[in-house]
């Protein structure tokens, strides 16, 4: 069965007052109410779990187990299951593991690596991870392009098998078009998908086809609850 996550959290607290391209983080401490209110929205719109507000948090270390600490208590409030999340942002791969460390030791057990753009950085941040924390269930997403990583031209089919050999517990694809994440779910094989595209004209429409395909699907930039509760209405 399909587990039914959140959109594009960024995008709705740009909508809710965070100037466009700045980071989440310093919200949790300055509106932590517009965070909960978004991680809510989307539940209501019928996500079964929702991502912590900590996207660039592996690249601070210096604060990264107060973010973590405020993330994870504000996502608990809407009581639903809690995904940790980290983008491609760490300097150094130990930095995913530090990050790892933290969600751990706030009782998160699952984490998101998602919007990597090169097969290397996210096979390191995945190893990292395994080292800090062997025993979390980690995801990892790219960005894809016609059956290849965005940055590096990669062909997913490889770079999912390593990423399984790795220790993955499952491989995905986000901030792209629900088409080119369907082309990246074939490349996956056997192997549990993750799938977050992006807002497009028609979204809930377009994504309709990787409800059946996808062991968890929600969606990234821009998709809005209301994009969410179409594609659950859908028949």
């Amino acid at each position: 069965m399909t587990t039914r996550l959140d959109g594009g959290l960024a995008t709705r607290l740009q909508e809710l007052g965070l100037p466009a391209f700045s980071p989440v983080e310093p919200w949790l401490r300055e509106h932590p109410q517009r965070v909960r209110a978004a991680h809510q929205e989307f539940v209501d719109a019928g996500a079964q779990a929702v991502l912590t507000a900590t996207f660039m948090a592996a690249a601070t270390p210096e604060t990264v187990a107060h973010v973590v600490a405020q993330a994870v208590a504000i996502a608990r409030t809407c009581g639903v299951p809690v995904w940790g999340c980290s983008g491609p942002v760490a300097p150094h791969p130990d930095g995913y593991g530090a990050l790892a460390a933290e969600l751990h030791n706030n009782g998160v057990v699952d984490l998101i690596l998602e919007t990597f753009t090169t097969a290397q950085q996210a096979i390191d941040a995945l190893n990292a991870v395994r080292r800090a924390e062997p025993s979390m269930a980690v995801v990892v997403s790219l960005v894809p392009s016609d059956g290849r990583v965005l940055g590096c031209s990669t062909p997913l089919v490889g770079v999912y098998d390593a990423l399984m050999t790795a220790g993955a517990r499952g491989v995905g694809a986000n901030c792209a078009t629900p088409e080119q994440v369907l082309t990246a779910c074939d490349s996956a094989g056997d192997a549990p998908f993750w799938a977050k595209p992006s807002h497009v004209d028609d979204w809930a429409r377009r994504t309709e086809p990787l409800r059946e395909r996808c062991e968890w699907l929600g969606g990234c930039c821009g998709v809005s609850p209301s994009d969410l509760a179409a594609l659950w209405a859908a028949p």
